[in-house]
């Protein structure tokens, strides 16, 4: 059976990809496991008082609770998209998002990451200066990353994929072909010459 891990911190951006991750969960017939990584402050280079002390476990129980009341709304999420009521695993790891993630997907041998995208108006704020950035640059899993405003519409019918007729590129090619087949879905291979272009920099 294929494994998917969802990548959560429970923002609006996150429960709008957990829809994709369980259509795609129900229509590959994989298991769906969710992820939520949290920090905790560094204290392994300081003494602690008592009373530090039991600040930080409280901060950790904090961590939990929160992460226990956040679970019904994925909960309805499911059942509203038609997965099976107690099908879904829950893991809460402490750690640095990125490398929890994408540790954790590596690990336990995920087919797929899923992770939402608070960027809304470009490439550029979709993918770069958050957590995405990292999971998508440093994943070997294949990552999809949805952003915020992206809305299901019951199908996975087109895909787009950018070449730069790179050597590289073909393994990844691979992959979403791969992906595709499931859906049986079209893929549009896109290369953008720019060696022209000049004249038109600024319009592009």
């Amino acid at each position: 059976m294929k494994k998917i891990l969802f990548a959560t911190d429970f923002s609006p951006a996150a429960d709008n990809a957990f829809v994709y991750a369980v259509e795609l969960a129900k229509h590959i017939g994989a298991q769906l496991t969710t992820i939520h990584a949290y920090q905790l402050p560094d204290v392994s280079a300081i003494h602690l008082p008592n009373t530090l002390k039991r600040v930080y476990n409280d901060l950790q129980v904090e961590e939990f609770k929160s992460y226990q009341d956040s679970i019904p709304q994925l909960r309805k999420l499911e059942t509203q998209h038609g997965l099976a009521e107690g099908t879904v695993n829950h893991v809460l790891r402490e750690g640095e998002t990125v490398d929890v993630v994408v540790g954790h997907a590596e690990q336990e041998g995920y087919d797929y990451l899923v992770i939402g995208t608070k960027g809304e108006t470009g490439l550029k704020e979709i993918f770069l200066g958050n957590v995405a950035e990292g999971i998508v640059t440093t994943s070997r899993t294949p990552v999809l990353a949805v952003p915020g405003t992206a809305v299901f519409d019951g199908s996975i019918d087109k895909i787009g994929f950018s070449t730069e007729f790179g050597a590289g590129e073909k393994a990844a090619l691979n992959m979403v072909l791969e992906f595709a087949r499931q859906f049986n879905a079209e893929v549009h291979v896109l290369h953008v010459d720019i060696s022209n272009t000049r004249d038109l920099h600024d319009e592009m």
